[in-house]
């Protein structure tokens, strides 16, 4: 039997007030909504499997001026420089939807709604920062 320290229970507990916030702010499309889109958008969107399903955080697509929706570029950009990281998708969203010092606060998903055309500066640096190094590596501690 797997037994959790305080610390790991305390963590659990906020991933888990994060996702029932998301959920309660309506954040979430669920597979039905996925149904409705074309091919082009569900094929680049990562989701979570929450009770009664599974989740796709709508961050991940953006609604143009005229009507159309897309997964945005800045999305795919930034999942790609996330992948050395080796996050799984829970945890890219986790991520991803957080509050971020180096966003002044903002999310990297408010960037990516503000800014969909691609990455900007100040999320690539946030990006490369949550990184980790392997020890004894480029920006490691020891």
């Amino acid at each position: 039997m797997v037994t959790m320290r305080s610390g790991q229970a305390a963590q659990a507990a906020l991933r888990e007030e994060h996702w029932q916030e998301m959920e309660r702010f309506g954040d979430f499309l669920t597979d039905e909504d996925l149904a409705a889109l074309p091919q082009t958008i569900r094929d680049g969107l990562i989701g979570v499997r929450r009770p009664g399903g599974m989740r796709y955080p709508a961050f991940q697509i953006v609604n143009w001026g005229d009507g159309t929706k897309e997964v945005p570029p800045a999305w795919l950009q930034l999942v790609e420089l996330l992948a050395p990281a080796g996050w799984n998708d829970e945890f890219l969203i986790l991520w991803t939807s957080a509050p971020n010092a180096y966003l002044e606060g903002a999310s990297p998903a408010q960037t990516i709604q503000s800014f969909p055309t691609e990455v900007t500066a100040e999320l690539r640096y946030a990006a490369e920062r949550a990184i980790p190094t392997r020890p004894g590596g480029p920006g490691s501690w020891q």
